[in-house]
C-alpha cells in the first residue's frame, strides 16, 4: 500500500512533465536516476513492512475542535488503519478508549479517513501518524486540535514495567505537573509519563490523588481527592488540556486490560454506536 502524506489521498498519484529543450537528454537521464532512487526507497519500505514490527494498541481520542453554533455534541470520529494490506475501522469515542487492535508493519502507524470516490471506489485521506517506537503494547492518543488538524502520540503500556497493582500517569498537557499518589509525589514533564507502584495490605483500597499544574514555577492545584485502586488491576491516568476549556488542565482515568490474544475486527460507524458506557470511569476538569 502506498500513502502520499503530502497530498493526503492514497489514490492520488503525481506526475511531472518536462518541456522540450536542448537538454532533453540530460533531463531524461535525471528522470531515470530519480525513478530508480524512488523505486529503491519503495522496495525498502515494502521490505520493512513485510518484515514488520508487531504492536497491540488502544486509541484514546481527545477532541479540541470547534463546536458548531448549534452546540450539537459530536461523539467521536471514525479512523482507519491498514494491517498487512487489510483496512480496519476504529470508532474513536471522544474522551474514551477503544478496544485493542494489532498492527504489524513500519514504526509509523498512519490513521486515515475513509472517503467515497466518484467512481465508487474507496479513498483514504491521511489524518495523523503515530511513531510507535519499539514493538509492544501501546496507548495511542489521537487529538483533534482547535485548527481541525489531528495529531497522534504513542506511549508504552506493556506489562513488563506496567504490572498489576500499578498506576501510570501520562502528561499530555502543555505544562509540567506534580502528581501525588499515596505518599509518593512525582514531577512529570509535558509528554512524559511515570509509573506509580501501589502498596497496600488489601486488594482494594483508597489512596490520595493530588494533581497540580506547574505555572510560572509554582504549583496550581487541580485535583485533591481519595481515589480507588485495585492491586489486581492496572490504571492509567491521562492529564490533558480540558477539551471544553483548553487553557486549563483536566484528566481522565482508564482501566487497562491484561494482554491477551487480539483479533482485528472493524468497529461499526461512530454514528451507529451506543456510547453511554464507553467513557473513562473518572474525569476531572481544570479549575479556575
Amino acid at each position: 500500500m502506498k500513502s502520499y502524506h503530502n497530498v493526503g489521498l492514497i489514490k492520488v498519484t503525481s506526475k511531472i512533465t518536462f518541456g522540450l529543450s536542448a537538454k532533453f537528454g540530460e533531463l531524461l537521464l535525471c528522470s531515470m536516476f530519480l525513478s530508480s532512487t524512488i523505486g529503491a526507497q519503495v522496495i525498502s519500505n515494502q521490505s520493512q513492512a513485510e518484515q514488520g514490527f508487531e504492536y497491540t494498541f488502544n486509541v484514546i481520542y481527545l477532541d479540541y475542535g470547534k463546536k458548531g453554533a448549534s452546540n450539537i455534541f459530536i461523539p467521536g470520529t471514525d479512523l482507519s488503519f491498514f494491517n498487512e494490506g487489510k483496512q480496519f475501522s476504529i470508532a474513536a469515542i471522544a474522551g474514551g478508549m477503544s478496544r485493542a487492535f494489532k498492527y504489524k508493519g513500519a514504526t509509523d502507524l498512519v490513521f486515515y479517513r475513509e472517503l467515497s470516490a466518484v467512481d465508487g471506489e474507496k479513498e483514504y485521506r491521511s489524518l495523523a501518524t503515530a511513531k510507535m517506537g519499539k514493538p509492544g503494547r501501546k496507548i495511542v492518543i489521537v487529538s483533534k486540535g482547535t485548527n481541525g488538524r489531528m495529531y497522534a502520540s504513542a506511549f508504552d503500556i506493556g506489562s513488563m514495567d506496567f504490572t498489576s497493582g500499578s498506576l501510570r500517569v501520562i502528561n499530555l498537557s502543555q505544562q509540567e505537573a506534580l502528581v501525588r499518589i499515596g505518599e509518593i509525589t512525582q514531577k512529570i514533564k509535558s509528554l512524559g509519563a511515570h509509573n506509580f507502584r501501589l502498596k497496600g495490605e488489601q486488594t482494594r483500597f483508597l489512596v490520595r490523588l493530588a494533581i497540580a499544574a506547574v505555572q510560572e514555577g509554582r504549583p496550581k492545584l487541580i485535583e485533591d481527592r481519595r481515589y480507588a485502586v485495585n492491586m489486581d488491576r492496572r490504571k492509567l491516568i491521562v492529564l490533558h488540556q480540558d477539551t471544553n476549556k483548553p487553557d486549563k488542565i483536566g484528566y481522565t482515568s482508564f482501566l487497562v486490560d491484561d494482554e491477551k490474544e487480539i483479533e482485528n475486527l472493524s468497529d461499526d460507524k461512530i454514528d451507529s454506536l451506543d456510547i453511554s458506557e464507553l467513557y473513562g470511569e473518572n474525569s476531572g476538569d481544570g479549575e479556575e
